[in-house]
């Protein structure tokens, strides 16, 4: 059969990129015939669309431009250009949408986006890929725009009558009226929602309304189920085993979403604090050697910057305290295989970076989460025993909250190891049986 697998990020987001993986994994593992095809949510002519899939395009059958994808400034970096950008991409797809012309469309698209549509609409099964992408913060017109780009494949494939699916997705928040009647009408038709958490039926109405039309089915994040392939696990950085180490991602969080200048500062520098203190009580008191990984080095990341200037940064302060040898930056453009197999040889895990988080736990590595953004990190550890309770909102951190949640997994460290086993193997088999459970309902429907 033939898939499209849709909203392919960057693979500078590692996490992102191991959710691609991981589905195209579980697909052929279920129909060893799979025909895969992967969309971008970049444009033909985007850098990151020319440069940014190479990791993950061998996974692939066919690797395409998104069906509506994210504008860009066209002179210089102003953001009014990429208004007009908007429009005409909003322009050219609506006419996709109007139209099966086929001397029609091919007015308004290029060869390459010829042939991804051809092959988004020759699809047996349609899947939107997990992840935390169909949200609004707030109800600005900058958000109502990216919800749209979002929506925009389940509204081809229900123009166009294809079956398709969630597959491991947080939904929500949505904010505004408008935003949240465009999320029901855009998932109104679509086949089946397989959420990766239920917090967000929960804390979101908008989401939870979506049950009176829709049965949703709770699986876990499709990341745990990342497998290494062709020895990309590979790596030339090593770990001395005989030490106690600890690995940390962080997030370059700018607390965008307070008005406040001086609250949003006071706000950043408690989280850099808390992190400092942190490792420092780690080095002192465990004698721990600290690992920082770059978990996400796209240009472009949600609620702040990637992971590169606040990594240097903290390495920095730690080198001028004389403690360099034992906080050490791992800055390398490392793939999620290589990411997970060096997270799997840390004894803790204290990561901002939800998807680095998964990948120390598939490892069985005791691990604490600082959520920044939506339900999607307390949801995924409350499901996995021992880890309701090792989730610090990064609005609420102090040093105090997270030395003591260090300690406290250092000390039970031993009994959340035993636990990771037992959930890793339950955890592959829920996802295993939900893209079966998927491929299934595709063949009794027929």
């Amino acid at each position: 059969m033939k898939y499209s697998i849709t909203h392919c990020y960057t693979d500078h987001n590692k996490g992102d990129a191991a959710i691609i993986i991981s589905t195209a994994q579980l697909i052929r593992e279920s129909d060893p015939n799979a025909f895969i095809n992967m969309f971008s949510t970049f444009g033909p002519n985007d850098h990151q669309y020319l440069n940014e899939h190479e990791f993950i395009k061998p996974f692939s059958n066919g690797f395409f431009p998104g069906m509506f994808y994210q504008p860009r400034p066209i002179f210089g970096k102003s953001d009014s250009s990429r208004v007009f950008h908007f429009l005409w991409i909003f322009f050219k797809f609506l006419v996709l949408l109007l139209t099966t012309n086929q001397n029609i469309i091919r007015l308004f698209f290029s060869n390459i986006e010829m042939k991804g549509i051809t092959e988004f609409l020759d699809s047996d099964i349609i899947i939107s890929k997990g992840g935390s992408y169909i949200t609004t913060q707030n109800k600005s017109i900058r958000q109502s725009f990216s919800l749209i780009s979002m929506l925009y494949p389940f509204f081809l494939a229900n123009r166009y009558k294809k079956k398709i699916y969630i597959f491991s997705q947080s939904l929500g928040p949505v904010k505004g009226r408008f935003n949240q009647w465009l999320m029901r009408l855009a998932l109104n038709k679509i086949e089946k929602i397989y959420l990766r958490e239920d917090f967000c039926t929960k804390d979101y109405s908008e989401i939870k309304q979506l049950e009176h039309s829709h049965t949703f089915k709770i699986i876990p994040d499709t990341a745990f189920y990342l497998k290494n392939q062709m020895n990309l696990e590979q790596c030339h950085i090593s770990i001395d085993s005989k030490e106690l180490n600890v690995g940390i991602t962080l997030v370059d969080h700018a607390f965008k979403y307070i008005d406040n200048h001086n609250q949003r500062k006071k706000k950043i520098n408690t989280y850099k604090t808390s992190i400092i203190e942190a490792i420092k009580h780690l080095v002192e008191s465990k004698n721990a050697h600290i690992h920082i990984f770059p978990q996400v080095i796209s240009a472009n990341s949600h609620i702040g910057h990637n992971d590169i200037r606040i990594s240097k940064e903290i390495e920095s302060i730690f080198i001028k305290m004389g403690l360099g040898d034992r906080v050490k930056y791992h800055y390398s453009d490392l793939n999620p295989m290589q990411l997970r197999n060096l997270y799997g040889k840390m004894d803790l895990f204290l990561g901002t970076r939800l998807h680095s988080v998964i990948f120390a736990l598939s490892m069985n590595v005791p691990s604490i989460n600082i959520a920044y953004h939506g339900t999607k990190s307390q949801g995924i550890l409350a499901s996995i025993e021992g880890f309701k309770d090792r989730v610090i909102s990064i609005d609420n951190i102090c040093p105090e909250i997270l030395i003591k949640q260090v300690n406290d997994l250092y000390n039970e460290r031993a009994r959340l190891i035993n636990i990771l086993k037992e959930e890793n193997i339950s955890i592959k088999i829920k996802l295993k049986e939900a893209m079966e459970t998927l491929i299934s309902s595709y063949k009794n429907s027929l």
